[in-house]
C-alpha cells in the first residue's frame, strides 16, 4: 500500500479525473493514515475546482471529504 501511495501521490490530480485511476485513488484514501491523508490533500490543493469539474474527479473529492470527516 505505502509503495503504491508513494508512487502515485504526485499524480493524484490526474488520476482523480481518470475513468479508472479514480477508483485506485478512492481505495487508497480508504486506507490512509492521517499523515497520508494530509499528503493527499496537499497533492490536490492547487486545483480542487478543476478536479471537481470532472465527473470522476468529483467522486474522488467526495471520497476524500468522506474519509476526512471525524
Amino acid at each position: 500500500f505505502q509503495l503504491v501511495f508513494a508512487a502515485v501521490v504526485a499524480e493524484f490530480s490526474a488520476l482523480m479525473r481518470d475513468p479508472f485511476g479514480n477508483y485506485l485513488v478512492q481505495k487508497l484514501f480508504e486506507r490512509c493514515s492521517d499523515e497520508l491523508l494530509r499528503q493527499a490533500v496537499l497533492a490536490v490543493e492547487q486545483e480542487p475546482f478543476e478536479i471537481c469539474k470532472d465527473l470522476h474527479g468529483t467522486r474522488s473529492i467526495q471520497k476524500l471529504v468522506e474519509v476526512l470527516k471525524p
